[in-house]
Order: structure tokens, then C-alpha cells, then sequence
């Protein structure tokens, strides 16, 4: 017989442990060591199968053991320590304040997912625990952040191997998540969806500083199926994706209102918040102002970042759905279906009857970015169609290379060390204070990796264990892994997505076998992952490496852990030598995994894609050759798969295996220590959200706190400059221009000794409609490439105005135009080196209160 419902019956805390509901109630114990080992120190058997929940800790220990704890001194003194430097992280001045004293910012972070501990399983991957990062290093800085995301009930799966190695997902409701997150009855609002109301609970999570809202719809005053609506993560129909991205953007500005959180700056990281632009223009109408005000209002407030390569990446949908459940609430705020639908609107890559959330986002958004030097490339030449006059290199998406929240992260070892050599603020320390990383000894490196590795062939076995996949050819199971603190270990831990080619070495069998089996030279690989439930080929890929394992006698040592976690995903991060990374080149946006591993000591070996492409010197890990162009997908993995082993036949495994007289690896951590060294100051999530601070935040907040004064007298201006910059821009031209030579080259001066050849450019535009101020007219020049017009590099130079006067030019029949006002502007460059030269001339809008100079997308060019 089972009970119908079930209860906890939470231990009762004696006044001198009453400080523990204080440090439960904060998530920064999440990655705060101190904090962790004061529950481990309660019960560290219950600690861990609890998953490191530590209200379901307090809820399942004894009262006899909380009584023990109340008479052990030493846990109370340790207890009010830790209580005070949480009052004293949540109190103190960060970098923020520190630089920004008087700067009054609130941004609000707006993501469909954070992965801020493995407790808490509001994440799938790499943008949740990005989003995670994100906040906590917020807390750390000090950076005035409130997050904004949906509370899944069910969270996302749990993975479970069949027989075949084929992945099933299951989803459950673990109520010890509840405990993590405040719930208050009169934190409630009312959504519209479609012709009905939805209420929604705002449920609270504190992180460090960072308060974090979580949007809950699983209430019983709610009808299925919108009752459903926040069940769980990337699980749904389109009709479930849409409701919940319209519960997440438009839900979300209302829950701030709810709260009373005012926010200057709107951060949407992906597109699934993009509806928010949708609730803010609809409260600009409120206050007064027209369709176009408000949406030049909304632009001036919102950021948005792009996380995907490709178009198959982005939400879409069609215009049905958004009629259905969006229809009305257009029509409450005045806004004509075909009006919103055109923000929307696809290019030639993405089909144009659907509407898309990125091309909406970033309409609707000030500032955009990718989230590295390569993702910025590719990101501006997909969406390319969004400005058609502009050259690729001229579309306002900018890039900040992804950082990763350093302590959530790195092995308690590894920490004490940088610490001891940096002090306690290391995650935040530039990259000039990491040369004294340099003189640590590379040895004290190699023994915290030495017990680390140990600790994840514990983690990897307790898994197993729970796992009902039989891996050993015979079908029956087997738990234990053949690696010694002697053995190479090679990590591959991420989504198993078809771009990720984690079943690359495979193309190999034999090479890879010879590898595995060599007694002398021991390697294993370690993989860990999902695919997602609809993507078939990915999970294909968890059953070809565990096939392979299981048919070739390997699987001690090619081994998939299930059920890819945080807590896992640590594990590996710490205790791994080389971490594998084999996108294929340029689908890899960022990719954090690396950024983690190397934060602890762990070599990368990976294809130059995403954040290793800007990082790697040559000097701080590895980087197999990459396909040449021209060749198709097989031909490339082809190509990659043979570099790849040449790679670590010939460099990674000789340098592993090189031991000194003394028997130490003294070689390998060298590398490993200026790896660190190197890399850390750069992936840090401190770095990354300063970032956005000093080049996103704090610009767009003054920008618009200057253009809202005096009843938004700067966005009503602004709006009527666009109207009639759109309304003349057609009618501007450049009418001619002459090249005035300057001194001959013999008799110019050039002070790097080589040839010069001083121009002079008189350039005359008609802009029939528009005063000089509103445009500017600007002269690209530079060398260009053998045998092309392509310039190798150039510079810029803004051309005077010189004046204005009529004019008229000889037409192709032989009659001259009627008379032309045309504008006047010269510009002189030095073309110096010698070889062949090149310049254009461009025009476009110039406004200063414009956020980003080509933001119009309006350019025309000689």
C-alpha cells in the first residue's frame, strides 16, 4: 500500500544553528567551499544523496546529530563564521561600485534557463549554466543584476541507457528542489494568453547578491493545458515553446512590475526572451507615446546575445500560432498583426513564412553581440539579409568571448594554490598579476591532479552503479574502470549534437583500438552527455561509443558515464589530463567546457573553433590541423579525424609519458602550469561580465537615461530624425569626386622610410531633403590583395564638410541635369609602403544619439 501524499518534516534548528537557515536560504554555497564542507560535516553520506541539496539535508538528519552539532563548538564557530562572510559578500563593495560609485544601473538578465547547481535542475546545457555563471559572477563584481527565467517543474530528463545503448529520457518532479526557492502567495500575476488569463507564481532563488526570478504556472487555479506551460525544459510541441517564451518575455517584464524592480537595461541572452520587447513597448504606448517612440524606447533599453551559428538554431514560428495566442493582446496595445509579424520577418536562409526570434531581438535591441571573436563573424553574416547595404564587416553585432564562473568550478586544490600565489581575488586578476602563477612549482600541480583523478574514477564507478546499461560483452554488468593515476585520461563531456562529432575517432577503429590497448602507454577516454529528445542522430552517437566499447572488450577504459549532470560535469573538469573538442569548424559559438577544464589544470586538445580559436598560443595545449577549404563534410571529418590522432600520437601522449630522472612529469605540467597562466585571467566569468558592464550596461543605461529626460524629448526627436532619414536616404548619392594628387612620391616624407604618395579627395553628395549633419561621409583606403579590389587592410577617414552650392553635370545624351544643391566634403590620406592602393567612399546616417553608427542599416558607397 503507498500513501497518497507525502510530507517532510523539516528538523527543527536549535538558536545556535538557526544561522544554517540563513546560509541554505542563499545559493552561493553552491560555490562557496566553506559552505560545502560545513554540510558535509553534518552528514556526508546524506550530503551526497541528497545531491548536495542542503535543505533536503537538514529535512533528513537526525534531530540526535543536529543536537551534537549544538554542543560541538566547533561546528558553531565555524557556523557563525561563515554566516558573517555571507553577510559581508552580500554587503560589501565590488568591482562595480568600486568604478561605478555613482551610477544608480538595475539590469535585468532574461535566459529560458539557469544552471546554478546541480540541485536545482533548471538547465540542459550550455546556456543555462552560462546564464549560471553569468549571475554568479554578477555577485562576485558586485554588478547590479536581477535574473529572469521559468521554474520547471520536472526539470529537464534523466537519461537511461536500453540495452542498445539508445537514450530515454524521463522526466520527475524531486520536490527537495522546491525547498531551494521562496514562495510567497502574494508574489502573483495575471498573463494573457490568447482569449485566456494565466496566473503565475514568481518563485525567488537568491545567488550571492543576485535575487533571481523563477516563473511558475504549475498552480491549481490554472487549467491544464496551460497549467503545463512551465512542466518542463525543451520538452514540448511548438505550441508549448511558444506559450513558454511568451511566459518567459512578456511574464517576465510583468513579474519586475509585480516586485516593483525597475530595470534600465534588458539583456536577452538567446531569443526565447524576445517577447519581453513586446510588454515594454506595450507599457511606452501606456505612458504616451506612439508605436514608433516606443519602440525607439524599447531599442535604447535591450541588448541581445546570440548563442547560435546556424539558422536551424533559432526559434521560429508560424503565423497561426502567433495569431492564436498573441492576436489579442496585439490588438490591447494597438499594434496590427502583419506590423509585428514584419519585426520578424526571414531573410533567405530562415523561410520566410515563420517568424523568427533572433531577427525580432535584434530589430528590437540596441546592442548585439556573439559570444566570441569567431561567433561575431559568423553571426554577422547570418543575418547579413537584416542589412542589405552593409558591408559583413559593418553589421552592428559586436562579440564577448563567453567566460566561466571560476569557483564553481575549479578543484579546491587548484584554488589554494592560486590563491596562495595570487591572493583570494584571483578569479578577478588581470592577466599581468598571472606571471607570478609561473613560479609555482609545476609539481604541486601534478599531486592536486594526481588525487583528483582518483576522486573521478570514484564519481564515474558511483554512476555506473547506478545505471542498469551492461557494458561488458557478456551482458553482464560491470562497474569498474581501468584508470590509475598513471593512465591518460581524455574527457569529452557536452551535448551530443551532430556538429560536436563525438563519435569522430570512430571513423578510425584500429588506430583507436591500438591506442587503448597499450599496456605501456596507458589511455582511456571518458564521454558524458544528452542528446536532445528529438534529435535522433544524436543519440545514435551515445550508442555507436558504447557499442564500440562493449564489442571491442574496452569499455574500462572507453567509457560513457550517464546521466550528464554539473555534478559530473565537475568531476571531469578536475580529474581529466586533456579535455577533446571536435566541432566541426565554424558551428562552435563559444564552448565553455574547455574554459572549465583548463581552470583546473586539464590541456585542451581541441579544433580551432569558438573560444580556443582566440586563446591558443601554440604553447598552452593542443590544436590538431584543420580540413583546408573546398572540401565536403565526409572529406573533412576524414581529413580532421587523422589529425586529431596524429595529434596526440606524436605530441599529447610522448609529452605525457615523458618522465624525468626522478619519475615526475615534470615537462607536461610545465605546460600545464603556463596553460593556466595564460588562459585563466581571459575565460574567467569576471572578465566576461565586466565586459558587459563597461561596454553594453553602462552605455546603454546613460544613453537612455539621456534620451528619456524631459518626457523622452531625445527618443521623440530621435524618432522623427529615422522618419525622415528613411524618407530621404533614397534621394542621397554621391555625385562625383575628383582625386587631386598631392607630392609625387620621390619628394614626400615618409618616416618609415618607404614610398608615399599624398591624395586628396574632393567628394560632392547630393542629398536632396537632408542637411549636412545628418550624414557622414567617410574615405576607406589601404593596400589591397595581388590581383583583386579586396583591401588586405585599410583605414578610415571622415571627410570635411566644406560647404554646399548648386551644380550640374553633363547627362549620357549630351544635355546637362537641372541644377543640383550638392554638399561639399574633402578628405587627404597618405597611401604609404608603395604596391597597389585602393579607397572607397561611403555614406551613410550620423546622428550621436544613435546607438551604433550603422544601426540604420542605411549605406550607399562609391
Amino acid at each position: 500500500m503507498k500513501a497518497s501524499h507525502v510530507f517532510n518534516v523539516g528538523s527543527k534548528l536549535p538558536e545556535l544553528l538557526l544561522p544554517l537557515n540563513e546560509i541554505v536560504g542563499n545559493l552561493r554555497w553552491s560555490w562557496h567551499v566553506p559552505s560545502a564542507e560545513l554540510f558535509r560535516w553534518i552528514d556526508p553520506e546524506l550530503w551526497e544523496s541528497t545531491k548536495r541539496n542542503p535543505a533536503a539535508l537538514l529535512d533528513r538528519v537526525p534531530m540526535a546529530r543536529i543536537a551534537e552539532l549544538a554542543s560541538d563548538p566547533r561546528f558553531v564557530e565555524q557556523l557563525n563564521k561563515i554566516a558573517a562572510d555571507l553577510r559581508r559578500h552580500r554587503s560589501s563593495s565590488g568591482y562595480f561600485q568600486i568604478k561605478y560609485p555613482h551610477e544608480n544601473l538595475q539590469v535585468a538578465y532574461f535566459s529560458p534557463e539557469f544552471g546554478i547547481t546541480e540541485a536545482l535542475p533548471q538547465y540542459s546545457g550550455g546556456l543555462g549554466v552560462l546564464a549560471g555563471d553569468h549571475l554568479k559572477s554578477a555577485s562576485s563584481l558586485g554588478i547590479p543584476i536581477v535574473g529572469v527565467g521559468l521554474y520547471y517543474r520536472d526539470g529537464y530528463f534523466s537519461q537511461s541507457l536500453r540495452s542498445d545503448g539508445w537514450q530515454h529520457e524521463t522526466y520527475s518532479h524531486d520536490p527537495d528542489t522546491d525547498r531551494l526557492v521562496s514562495s510567497d502567495p502574494s508574489h502573483r500575476f495575471e498573463l494573457p494568453i490568447g482569449n485566456d488569463s494565466l496566473t503565475v507564481a514568481i518563485r525567488i532563488a537568491t545567488v550571492g547578491r543576485i535575487t533571481l526570478l523563477l516563473l511558475d504556472t504549475d498552480l491549481e487555479v490554472n487549467e491544464v493545458p496551460l497549467r503545463n506551460v512551465s512542466d518542463r525544459l525543451y520538452g514540448g510541441d511548438r505550441t508549448h515553446r511558444l506559450l513558454q517564451e511568451i511566459l518567459l518575455g512578456i511574464g517576465g517584464v510583468r513579474a519586475l512590475d509585480a516586485l516593483g524592480v525597475r530595470a534600465d537595461v534588458f539583456h536577452m541572452n538567446e531569443g526565447h526572451a524576445g517577447f519581453l520587447t513586446l510588454e515594454r513597448i506595450r507599457k511606452f504606448r501606456a505612458s504616451g507615446l506612439n508605436m514608433q517612440e516606443a519602440i525607439e524606447a524599447t531599442r535604447a533599453t535591450t541588448m541581445f546575445t546570440t548563442h547560435t551559428p546556424v539558422p536551424a538554431g533559432i526559434d521560429r514560428f508560424d503565423r497561426g500560432l502567433i495569431e492564436t495566442y498573441l492576436g489579442p493582446y496585439l490588438k490591447s496595445m494597438d499594434l496590427d498583426l502583419d506590423e509585428f509579424l514584419a519585426l520578424g520577418s526571414a531573410g533567405r536562409d530562415f523561410g520566410s513564412d515563420e517568424f523568427n526570434m533572433a531577427h525580432m531581438g535584434l530589430r528590437l535591441s540596441g546592442r548585439a553581440n556573439g559570444v566570441s571573436r569567431d561567433h561575431g563573424f559568423v553571426s554577422r553574416e547570418l543575418f547579413s539579409d537584416l542589412w542589405p547595404q552593409l558591408d559583413v564587416s559593418q553589421i552592428p553585432i559586436e562579440h564577448v568571448t563567453n567566460g566561466v564562473h571560476a569557483r564553481s568550478w575549479t578543484l579546491a586544490k587548484i584554488d589554494e594554490l592560486l590563491s596562495k600565489t595570487l591572493l583570494d581575488s584571483w578569479p578577478e586578476a588581470d592577466v599581468k598579476e598571472y606571471d607570478r602563477f609561473l613560479e609555482v612549482n609545476p609539481l604541486e600541480i601534478a599531486s592536486a591532479k594526481r588525487t583528483a583523478k582518483m576522486v573521478l574514477v570514484d564519481a564515474i564507478e558511483r554512476r555506473l552503479k547506478k545505471s542498469d546499461y551492461k557494458v561488458a560483452r557478456d551482458g553482464q554488468s560491470t562497474h569498474s574502470v581501468s584508470i590509475t593515476p598513471d593512465t591518460l585520461v581524455i574527457g569529452f563531456a557536452r551535448r551530443f549534437a551532430p556538429y560536436k562529432r563525438a563519435t569522430l575517432l570512430l571513423r578510425d577503429k584500429d588506430r583507436l583500438l591500438a591506442m587503448l590497448r597499450n599496456s605501456e602507454r596507458p589511455v582511456a577516454f571518458v564521454f558524458a552527455g544528452k542528446a536532445h529528445p528529438a534529435d535522433d542522430p544524436g543519440k545514435e552517437m551515445i550508442a555507436s561509443i558504447l557499442s564500440f566499447a562493449r564489442d571491442n572488450g574496452v569499455s574500462d577504459r572507453f567509457i560513457f558515464v550517464p546521466d550528464y549532470d554539473i555534478s559530473i560535469a565537475r568531476s571531469l573538469y578536475q580529474g581529466v589530463d586533456v579535455w577533446l573538442n571536435t566541432p566541426r569548424r565554424p558551428l562552435e559559438a563559444s564552448g565553455t567546457s574547455g574554459m572549465k577544464a583548463a581552470m583546473n589544470g586539464t590541456l585542451n586538445c581541441s579544433i580551432l573553433d569558438g573560444w580556443w580559436s582566440e586563446c591558443y598560443d601554440a604553447k598552452n595545449g593542443f590544436a590538431p590541423t584543420s580540413a583546408p577549404d573546398g572540401l565536403d563534410n565526409n572529406e573533412i571529418d576524414a581529413y580532421e579525424t587523422a589529425s586529431i590522432f596524429e595529434t596526440l600520437e606524436e605530441e599529447v601522449i610522448p609529452l605525457y609519458f615523458n618522465k624525468n630522472a626522478n619519475g615526475d612529469r615534470l615537462a607536461w605540467y610545465e605546460m600545464v602550469r603556463y596553460s593556466m597562466a595564460s588562459l585563466v585571467p581571459y575565460i574567467s566569468g569576471a572578465r566576461m561580465v565586466k565586459d558587459y558592464t563597461d561596454d553594453f550596461y553602462v552605455p546603454l543605461a546613460r544613453r537612455s537615461e539621456r534620451l528619456f529626460e524631459d518626457d523622452f524629448a531625445g527618443i521623440k526627436e530621435l524618432t522623427q530624425w529615422k522618419a525622415k532619414i528613411r524618407a530621404a536616404f533614397e534621394n542621397v548619392r554621391i555625385y562625383s569626386f575628383d582625386v587631386v594628387p598631392g607630392l609625387p612620391a620621390e619628394e614626400s616624407n615618409d618616416d618609415d622610410g618607404g614610398s608615399s604618395d599624398l591624395r586628396e579627395l574632393h567628394i560632392e553628395v547630393s542629398a536632396e531633403g537632408l542637411a549636412a549633419q545628418d550624414l557622414r561621409v567617410e574615405v576607406l583606403y589601404g593596400p589591397v590583395l595581388p590581383g583583386s579590389t579586396e583591401f588586405a587592410r585599410y583605414e578610415t577617414l571622415e571627410a570635411t564638410f566644406t560647404g554646399s552650392y548648386m551644380t550640374s553635370h553633363e547627362l549620357s545624351h549630351g544635355k546637362d541635369e537641372q541644377p543640383t544643391e550638392v554638399n561639399l566634403y574633402r578628405a587627404a590620406f597618405d597611401a604609404k609602403g608603395g604596391g597597389t592602393f585602393g579607397y572607397l567612399i561611403q555614406v551613410f546616417p550620423s546622428n550621436p544619439n544613435l546607438a551604433k553608427e550603422f544601426e540604420m542599416g542605411l549605406r550607399i558607397h562609391s
